[in-house]
């Protein structure tokens, strides 16, 4: 006799990002003309998750050292000229670097996070403005920002700026190169199918395609709260109720770049519900008709009934053979 199937409830849900290792330029407007005397540059809402890889003020900017900073707005929404806010968190302050070198970085940015960036060369504080004023549309990793203006009344090349404003629109932006990369999709995870209690199960994470050569690691979370690092998980005769792989699990990618602090992928979560085996459907074991009597149909009591003609594997079907009593003879089903 087939036993019923247990139930294994799988919820999978995951922010997909595009692979890109590479280094992406968040599109700007081209080259106008130089402006000195203090340090201007633009501002924007981040979309979706990122990582700033790499800042570059444009050669146009002039001749010199490169001054860049780039900061966290705390401002909602960014205070506006006259107004000066202190409310900023710096994220990166660089100083005296080469002219036209991109300057490798390493910096997180999450969605809804308002970010400026300024940048300058020389010790006059040169800025390369450009010449569409703003606001300019860009975008990162296909997903639509806007560029504008973003300021503060100085220089930063002893010191990171302490405040900043911003104008509105109609004015030109001061031009810095901002260079990035999106964070991985979340691995992949195998083995989510239907299993009884007693069975056994096997979890796997693989990492999402296009970082299948990538120097990846795997973090697992499981019900008890507790981390793992292996990508292969075996649960032998697994078990119903508490003392069994019941409960929620997440994992998630680390991928060593070689630049900066690893980066963290999306995060896969699913529930693993492991369910007592219920007890075979009840049907009378033998059942008589006379030869060329109606055949009416079997008595059988259970819910998702399913007949098979093997006791083990075949195909099953969820409708009563057909009962040939013009035949003499013994037929045996199986249900489950």
């Amino acid at each position: 006799m087939k036993k019923v199937i247990f139930t294994l409830l799988f919820l999978s849900s995951f922010l997909g990002l595009e692979n890109a290792t590479a280094q992406t330029l968040i599109p700007i407007p081209p080259h106008s003309t130089p402006y000195t005397g203090t340090v201007r540059g633009f501002w924007f809402t981040a979309p979706v998750n990122f990582t700033i890889t790499g800042l570059r003020v444009p050669p146009e900017a002039g001749a010199g050292d490169q001054f860049i900073q780039v900061v966290k707005i705390n401002d909602v929404p960014p205070a506006a000229w006259p107004t000066i806010s202190p409310n900023i968190t710096t994220l990166s302050h660089i100083q005296n670097a080469p002219n036209g070198a991109i300057q490798p970085v390493n910096i997180a940015v999450a969605a809804g996070d308002i970010i400026g960036v300024l940048g300058s060369v020389g010790s006059g504080t040169s800025v390369s403005y450009s010449a569409n004023a703003t606001p300019f549309a860009s975008s990162i990793a296909g997903n639509p920002i806007m560029l504008r203006r973003f300021l503060h009344q100085g220089a930063i090349i002893a010191a990171p700026a302490p405040n900043y404003s911003t104008e509105g629109d109609n004015f030109p932006i001061g031009r810095v190169e901002i260079y990035y990369r999106t964070n991985p999709p979340a691995p992949v995870i195998i083995g989510a199918k239907f299993y009884c209690s007693g069975s056994d199960i096997r979890l796997i994470s693989r990492p999402p395609a296009g970082y299948e050569n990538s120097d990846y690691s795997f973090v697992w979370t499981f019900p008890d709260g507790s981390t793992h690092t292996d990508s292969i998980y075996n649960f032998p005769n697994a078990q119903a109720g508490a003392a069994g792989p019941t409960g929620w699990y997440k994992t998630y990618m680390t991928v060593d770049t070689g630049i900066g602090p690893l980066d963290t992928s999306a995060v896969d979560s699913f529930y693993l519900y492991v369910q007592q085996t219920p007890p075979p459907p009840a049907v009378q074991r033998l059942i008589t008709y006379c030869q060329n009597a109606v055949s009416d149909t079997i008595p059988i009591y259970g819910q998702n009934i399913k007949w098979y003609s093997t006791p083990t594997g075949g195909t099953a079907v969820t409708v009563q053979p057909t009962i040939n009593t013009a035949v003499p003879g013994t037929f045996t089903y199986y249900v489950s």
